[in-house]
């Protein structure tokens, strides 16, 4: 019956008489109501429901093509009850893996909302301002049945050492084919699909780390690859939709905290694996763990500072989201490596000895403080005084973490920072260590004429002078403490020769 009324409809909508009209509006209505009615009588309540999905997505079709508002009102309200009825009618597990009613009846569903999506988009002009709202709704809903098919079908077939991995290697699949298809359908909006793609990267990688404590077994090493490439083939098709959308703006600062949100994201786990495997090969408590997770950081604000004004996509249009959004907080996080690092790590780098700055550890800080440095300085994130009387305590940390740790290798004190404290040869060590920093700082100041940096090795000096007569003097005997007083009294001499006080004019000049 409901094939007769449609054919009556096809009849007749197209006639001019008076009156065939609203008789072929009323065939049409006879039309999908009857064939909602009979679809129950053709298949299960999961296909049932699956099925009055997709009659939604042609009745909304028709609504748009005839500019029918009820039409399309009822389209939605069945969408919504058939996607409701399929939830009621519960998940249950099939015998083939995706080939059941489930999965399929899930992804009618999805394709629906989708199709609803597309429909909207090419008929904005035709619906109405509310309906043009929802779209987006239209595609989030869409998504959410369509990866949450996958991951019930996967999750439920496969073994926990593999379930993550696939619904990722699902989810990849589904956004490349969603960037293979924008093109040939002329909707550029299909992009969007792939939004859920990053936070499904997220929770599988919480998963593996919980499971196997990296992404790079159970074919994950092929998968992780695969979806950072999809990714970011994903920005760049969706960096086109700035330009074509009413809300530019909008957009741009979505994408901004994409880019910037994906840059940080893959540097922790990059971070993350070169540890986990570096650590699988060396043994415990050594300083090869903390090296590898540090390395992916600073080659990160290296390369952003050398590219920041390269005129090639994404720092053409992104450069402020990489080298500023992004690398903010990447150096925020390799400044509190540097400094936890130099505080509770002894510099142990078996089966390598311990060799003073020549060890992985030192070399690793030192290339750290340079890339933050570096990327401060250039992207003008930190104000040059400010800068300046940072690094000089970054580089007085430093200093003194390697004469603690000299001290805990070579003299094998043991790594307390009570006993450490106690030792006489640390105490002159570090007198002469401060003073010996202080030199080449106030060298560099006056040959650059950098004032700022020249008053904090003032300061450290200053540092030394108390320390040498309020500490050492009462602590220090014999020999370490000839050797403080005349250690430090030769380098104040070398300092107030060769790096006088620059002059405050030069230092205001660039």
């Amino acid at each position: 019956m409901a094939a007769v009324y449609a054919v009556l409809w096809l009849a007749l909508h197209r006639r001019p008489e008076p009156g065939l009209s609203l008789l072929s509006k009323a065939f049409f209505v006879l039309a999908v109501i009857l064939a909602t009615v009979a679809i129950p009588f053709a298949a299960d309540p999961q296909w049932t429901s699956a099925w009055w999905a997709l009659e939604s997505a042609a009745v909304y079709w028709i609504g748009c093509r005839q500019k029918q508002g009820l039409a399309r009102a009822f389209a939605l309200l069945l969408q919504l009850g058939a996607a409701l009825a399929f939830a009621a009618g519960g998940f249950e597990r099939g015998e083939h893996l995706f080939l059941n009613a489930t999965f399929f009846g899930s992804i009618l569903i999805a394709i629906a909302a989708l199709a609803t999506a597309f429909l909207a988009t090419r008929h904005r002009d035709d619906i109405s301002v509310v309906e043009r709202f929802l779209i987006p709704a239209f595609m989030l809903w869409g998504m959410a049945w369509w990866y949450g098919a996958g991951a019930l079908e996967l999750g439920r077939a496969l073994p926990d050492t593999t379930e993550a991995n696939a619904i990722l290697a699902y989810a990849v699949g589904s956004v490349a084919l969603a960037l293979i298809l924008r093109n040939p359908l002329r909707w550029p909006q299909l992009a969007w699909f792939g939004a859920g793609l990053l936070p499904v990267m997220a929770v599988v990688a919480l998963a593996d780390w919980d499971r196997q404590r990296s992404t790079l077994v159970a074919y994950g090493w092929a998968v992780w690859p695969l979806a950072w490439i999809v990714h970011w083939r994903l920005l760049h098709a969706a960096d086109g939709l700035r330009a074509k959308s009413a809300h530019g703006e909008q957009v741009a600062a979505t994408l901004r905290f994409g880019h910037a949100a994906s840059a940080i994201a893959v540097v922790a786990w990059v971070a993350w694996e070169a540890s986990e495997w570096l650590g699988r090969f060396f043994p415990v408590g050594t300083v090869w763990v903390a090296c590898a997770a540090a390395v992916p950081a600073i080659v990160y604000l290296f390369v952003v500072t050398a590219l920041r004004t390269s005129s090639a996509w994404p720092m053409r249009d992104y450069a402020d989201a990489y080298a500023r959004t992004a690398g903010t907080t990447i150096a925020a996080l390799l400044g509190a490596w540097f400094c936890i690092v130099n505080v509770i790590s002894p510099g142990s780098a078996a089966p390598l000895p311990y060799a003073p700055v020549l060890n992985p550890l030192d070399l690793t800080l030192i290339l750290a403080l340079t890339a933050l440095f570096v990327w401060a300085h250039r992207t003008q994130q930190v104000a040059e005084r400010t800068l300046y009387a940072w690094f000089g305590v970054a580089v007085f940390v430093f200093v003194n973490a390697i004469v603690f740790r000299s001290v805990h290798q070579w003299l094998g004190v043991p790594w307390r920072f009570g006993a450490l404290l106690a030792s006489k040869p640390l105490q002159a060590a570090l007198t002469l260590t401060w003073t010996a920093t202080a030199l080449p700082i106030m060298l560099i100041a006056t040959r650059r004429a950098i004032r700022p940096l020249w008053m904090t090795g003032a300061a450290l000096l200053a540092v030394v002078v108390v320390k040498l007569f309020a500490l050492d003097l009462g602590s220090l005997a014999g020999l370490p403490r000839v050797v403080a007083f005349l250690g430090v009294g030769v380098l104040l001499l070398l300092i107030g020769y060769l790096a006088p006080l620059p002059p405050a004019k030069a230092a205001e000049s660039p």
